[in-house]
């Protein structure tokens, strides 16, 4: 009697561990790592899908490590990548900032992370050059 006793309790346990390494929750990775250009949306909610950028020749990511981002746009007609480094500053709630030379933001005041997606606005609707721009996790 005893002995099956244990022998449930070992079950019980075993399983308890088992589920307890199956949540199904997001673990937030943190923004370190590669981001590319994913999709857009402009003023009206039109949306600019992976496709269609790679048909428009545009194509955008950051590298970012510590509180450093290594921004890197190539188009088509373009020579050579544009490149530049940043440095990002934490906003908190999964809000950053980036500059150029420590000064300059870029590419604008808030840049959100959600899970494996990054996503930031720039432009304005009223002057009729608003984009969202969506990077996800490579």
């Amino acid at each position: 009697m005893r002995r099956k006793t244990l022998l449930v309790v070992i079950c019980v346990m075993t399983a308890l561990l088992l589920l307890a390494g199956c949540s199904k929750e997001k673990k937030q990775k943190g923004i370190e790592g590669t981001w590319v250009l994913f999709e857009e949306y402009d003023k009206d909610g039109t949306r600019v899908s992976p496709d269609e950028l790679k048909e428009i020749g545009i194509s955008e990511k950051y590298e970012i490590k510590g509180t450093k981002a290594v921004y890197t746009c190539e188009m088509k007609g373009a020579s050579k990548p544009i490149e530049f480094d940043l440095d990002m500053e934490v906003l908190g709630d999964n809000k950053y900032c980036f500059k150029m030379a420590g000064k300059i933001v870029f590419p604008a005041d808030e840049v959100i992370l959600d899970g494996d997606l990054l996503t930031y606005e720039v432009g304005t609707v009223e002057d009729n050059n608003y984009m969202k721009m969506v990077f996800k996790r490579q």
